[in-house]
């Protein structure tokens, strides 16, 4: 894949989560994104 090409893919990404395409944008990530529970006591050491 070229840089242009990972543009336009991130780009493309950008635009559909603003237009709240929220599945669109989780397919493209990887299935072992890992998400804090921020409702669940955090190391404060945690990088954000």
């Amino acid at each position: 894949m070229t840089f242009e090409d990972k543009v336009r893919v991130r780009s493309g990404l950008y635009r559909a989560f603003n237009r709240r395409e929220i599945d669109r944008v989780l397919s493209a990530l990887s299935p072992s994104v890992r998400w804090p529970n921020v409702l669940e006591k955090t190391d404060s050491t945690m990088a954000w």
